[in-house]
């Protein structure tokens, strides 16, 4: 695995995303360097660099959009009927937003003839990739070969996500049985990973790991020798005097990696393994402390961004306003008491989603199909624009354009008896989206608030302005697949 933005991305996952781009770049290439030659489109311009920058920045427009689109999620291309209608979206999405680009910078513009012979050439050669790329990204030069150490149910649990990672690019090699007594206990299912639609699984190795005893921890140097181990998880709770030191040390000092299972759950899934986590975890731990300058740098880009997007949404959050009062009785916004940094309370702005007497039972998260939501705020909700006045609690420093979602007090006050390590997440202030919200399905149940939570944390201990960037990225994306929302 590498780093990138703070987060630990899969050989396999670079790779595949370098080949798509080279394949986008070299289909549009060839469409323009052969209609130069055969000399079929009299616009394109006699010098190379000139023509090789109409490419570049088609290329690039295009990637970035098949990339908002989710296209280059690995998941969506493990089958055809998740590939396919992936496909079908972001070409036409991206072609239209070409045209919208060439309008606005004709300088840059490509014939349509042009354009649509590298759009076909793209679509044609992606398709050919996904059928080879199964036989390219899982050869073992590429792999990650996984060995842990200890079949408890924390080794189990590692076992587990080292399986569902497995067509990212990794290897579950074995295991190494070693006497826990202390964590035998099996986790509970919201510890699990997720499928693909987001859901959580069951645990699904409750009495043992799918993958081969390699033998004892006396022969682990042989072990790595002849599995060719490039990575040890030690996922064991108690490991005084049991683990061999000296060949731990001689390994790492020789290329394979050595993690502690709650740091390498974190690297894989980019979450923190909260019913797992000691108080040391966070103590001792690199992290958890963001800087002056990155506090007062982030508050700079929520005051900028957030005055510039106000006054450019003001004309949409007019008409959404005016059309929530004639489409149903009551005021345009909702105000709520939501608890901020450091556990105080403040008043949330929310364009009005459901009927003017939907607490009139006390709070209540909303749940699938919520009879409560209009048929207007069904569509915001879905679209996110339910939340474009908080722009102004950002504004107004209560919140921040990216952090931990705010929840109301009377939910906090029952999840921190629940759920361990929960009022962490009030360390800094709360956000308009977060890394939950754009990993995580909506939350409606205590299980779901402890995995938002291992995001969160993930996020407070990352804490960056390139981490808030990739953030704001991926929200663009979850806001165009309408994904998680209720």
């Amino acid at each position: 695995m590498v780093q990138l933005f703070q987060r630990y991305v899969p050989y396999s996952s670079i790779v595949d995303f370098l080949v798509q781009s080279l394949l986008c770049l070299t289909a549009f290439t060839v469409a323009v360097q052969f209609a130069w030659y055969a000399q079929l489109d009299p616009t394109l311009p006699h010098l190379p660099g000139l023509r090789a920058g109409r490419v570049l920045m088609t290329v690039s427009v295009l990637v970035m959009v098949f990339y908002l689109t989710g296209y280059f999620e690995r998941r969506n291309h493990l089958t055809v009927a998740r590939f396919v209608p992936r496909l079908l979206q972001a070409v036409p999405l991206g072609a239209a937003t070409i045209a919208l680009l060439y309008q606005f910078v004709p300088t840059i513009a490509l014939s349509w003839q042009v354009a649509g012979a590298g759009l076909g050439l793209m679509s044609t050669m992606m398709v050919v990739w996904h059928f080879a790329a199964p036989k390219v990204l899982t050869r073992d030069a590429l792999a990650e070969r996984v060995l842990v150490i200890g079949d408890g149910g924390l080794a189990r649990q590692i076992a587990s996500c080292v399986e569902e990672a497995e067509p990212w690019g990794f290897r579950l090699a074995g295991y190494i049985p070693v006497t826990d007594r202390s964590r035998r206990s099996r986790p509970a299912p919201h510890q699990a990973p997720l499928d693909e639609s987001g859901r959580i699984l069951p645990f699904p190795t409750p009495e043992q790991i799918n993958a081969p005893s390699l033998g004892r921890l006396t022969d682990i140097a042989e072990i790595i020798s002849e599995r060719d181990i490039h990575t040890i998880v030690v996922a064991i709770a108690d490991r005084r005097g049991k683990l061999p030191l000296g060949t731990l040390i001689h390994a790492k000092l020789h290329g394979v990696k050595v993690f502690d299972a709650i740091d390498f759950y974190e690297r894989l899934t980019g979450r923190m393994l909260v019913s797992r986590m000691r108080p040391s975890t966070i103590i001792f731990a690199d992290g958890f402390v963001p800087g002056r300058a990155t506090l007062a740098g982030k508050r700079l880009v929520d005051v900028v961004l957030s005055a510039s997007l106000l006054l450019l949404a003001a004309p949409v959050m007019a008409v959404v306003a005016a059309a929530i009062r004639l489409t149903s009785p009551g005021p345009a916004l909702f105000r709520q008491q939501r608890t901020g940094l450091a556990g105080m309370p403040f008043t949330i702005l929310k364009f009005r989603t459901m009927r003017q007497d939907s607490e009139k039972n006390g709070p209540q998260w909303a749940s699938e199909n919520d009879s409560r939501i209009t048929r207007l705020g069904a569509f915001l909700r879905k679209s996110r624009i339910d939340e474009l006045p908080q722009l102004w609690n950002v504004l107004l420093g209560q919140m921040s354009l990216v952090g931990p979602r705010p929840e109301q007090p009377a939910f906090v006050r029952s999840l921190q008896q629940a759920i361990p390590y929960y009022e962490q997440r009030h360390a800094i202030r709360p956000g308009l989206t977060g890394w939950a919200q754009v990993k995580f399905p909506y939350g409606a149940s205590i299980e779901d608030s402890e995995g938002k939570l291992e995001y969160d944390l993930y996020y407070i201990k990352h804490l960056s302005f390139a981490f808030d960037l990739t953030i704001m990225f991926e929200t663009v994306r979850v806001m165009l697949t309408g994904k998680g929302a209720r």
